[in-house]
Order: C-alpha cells, then structure tokens, then sequence
C-alpha cells in the first residue's frame, strides 16, 4: 500500500473511532441526564410525601388529598416514561397506595381546648404549612390550575395560623398547671382574641365553645361543699 493509500486509511480509521467515541459519549450523556431527571422527580416526591405526611390528618382538607394524590401520579408517570422497570413500578405502585390510603378526619376532638395534640405537633404543622405553601407557589408558576392552588394556599395559611394558635394554648395551659388558673386566664383570652381574628369560624366553632367554657369555669370556679 502507498503512503497515500496509508495515510487515507489512518485518517478514516481516526474519523471512524471519533465518531464512535462521539456516539458513545452522546449516549452516556442521555443515560447521566434521564438518570438526572429520574433523581430530581424523585426527590419532588419523597419532598411533598414528607411534607404531606407531616400534616396531621385534622388540618388536611379532602381538596389538599385529592390535589396531592394527583400530583403524586403524574410525576411517577414521567419516571415510568423515562424507565419502565421493575423497581420503579413497585416504587410507584407503593407511594400511590400510600397516598389513596391517606385517612382525612376533619373532627375536632370533643372536650379538648387544642385541635393538635402537643407543642411538638404543632411547630411541626406550622413548618410543613409553610413549606408546603412555598412548593406550592413555585408550582402555581407553570400550572394550570391556579385557582385550586390558591384555593389550597389559603387552606393551608389557616393550617398555619391555627398551629400557632395551639401553640399559644399550649403555652397557656402549662401556666395553668405551674402557675395557677387566676395568671393563665388573661393567656386563654387572648388565644380566644387570636381565634376571633382568624376569621374561619365554621372551623374554630367547636374550639371557641371549649375555649370559652373552660374559661368560664376559671373566672367563675366551684365553691366546694364542706
């Protein structure tokens, strides 16, 4: 063979190997970028199954569950589309499940002045609330449905505002229990005030009629029998 010939053989060979190695690279490319894309959905959903897990079930509305749920299958229907295996159709049928599983009790616990159960509770309402509304708002952006979504923001700014009441409760329950009843009554009045202003008073009805009672029975206790 001449050098000619050598020469043309060298450059094809180089050509056919860059371009091998550019098919090769472009495929690794689209494997890092779906595997990308996979790991961010992903991490969207454990996010607002965290978040919705945090709630408890007596300030999710059946609006939020519906909503979530929805938004739940959508995004596990981009991962099947990007990768239809095995492990990724159990995750979702798993997450799926556990979201139409979901229990709403909207009841308000009789004789109870708090709708949440502790302090702990409640903080955690108040965080979940709020990142909730934040997830929420970046969605509102590329989503049809703005009107659900405020419909939601504004459900879950009442979540937020009746934790923090509780919280309040909490507050002024243990000064009742440590200080006495006399120093905890102005606490409760102001928690009442507080409720007053919330403006929902369908929902806090029950909570008004506890509070109100139980302070009622401190400004006006008992006078026991010898």
């Amino acid at each position: 063979m001449s050098s000619t010939g050598t020469a043309i053989t060298i450059i094809i060979v180089v050509g056919v190997l860059i371009s091998l190695a550019y098919i090769v690279q472009s495929i690794e490319n689209q494997r890092q970028q779906k595997r990308a894309r996979i790991q961010a959905i992903r991490n969207n959903i454990r996010n607002v199954e965290r978040l919705y897990d945090t709630l408890p079930n007596r300030v999710i509305p059946e609006q939020l569950n519906h909503f979530i749920s929805h938004h739940l299958h959508s995004q596990w229907k981009k991962i099947l589309l990007l990768d239809n295996n095995s492990s990724f159709q159990k995750a979702a049928q798993q997450s799926l499940q556990n979201s139409s599983e979901f229990s709403v009790d909207n009841t308000y616990p009789s004789g109870s002045l708090t709708l949440l159960s502790d302090q702990r509770e409640a903080q955690k309402t108040m965080t979940a609330a709020q990142e909730l509304s934040q997830w929420l708002q970046m969605l509102k952006k590329s989503s049809p449905q703005s009107q659900t979504i405020n419909d939601l923001l504004s459900h879950l700014q009442y979540c937020h505002a009746q934790a923090s009441i509780d919280r309040m409760l909490f507050d002024a329950i243990e000064c009742e229990q440590t200080k006495g009843a006399k120093v905890s009554i102005p606490q409760y009045k102001n928690c009442l005030n507080s409720l007053d202003n919330m403006h929902y008073s369908q929902k806090n009805d029950r909570q008004v009629f506890e509070l109100n009672n139980h302070i009622e029975a401190l400004s006006n206790p008992s006078v026991e029998e010898d």
